[in-house]
């Protein structure tokens, strides 16, 4: 499982972060500035209270109006034991966001359930 963290979430201390790159598979280099990779107790069901360990990759990212900045988290079960890179877990939900931003246009743009009807 690989997504957004959404909700209430509290932010991480600063101390933190710090700057990952990632190679893709092409040889282009990404880097972000400020990342930081913990384990966090996800709830699971409120009535019983039965919870469960998942990695939190956490990124400080400028906010959209440009006045200062916020923390977005991502959650995945991905590699607990952290063998999996960092910077690849933020590569890969960014390439995710791609192909969903990629759909959404080609569902605005050339209507493919039309073909069926």
């Amino acid at each position: 499982m690989l997504t957004w963290r959404k909700g209430t979430t509290p932010d991480l201390k600063e101390s933190f972060f710090s700057p990952v790159t990632h190679i893709d598979d092409h040889g282009t280099k990404y880097t972000w500035d400020q990342v930081a990779d913990t384990e966090v107790e996800v709830l699971l069901n409120a009535k019983t209270g039965e919870t469960m360990w998942m990695r939190q990759v956490s990124q400080i990212v400028p906010l959209t109006k440009g006045e200062g900045t916020r923390q977005i988290h991502i959650l995945t079960t991905l590699d607990t034991q952290k063998t999996m890179d960092t910077a690849e877990v933020v590569y890969r939900m960014a390439a995710r966001w791609r192909q969903e931003n990629y759909f959404r246009f080609g569902r605005e743009r050339f209507a493919p359930d039309a073909h069926d009807s």
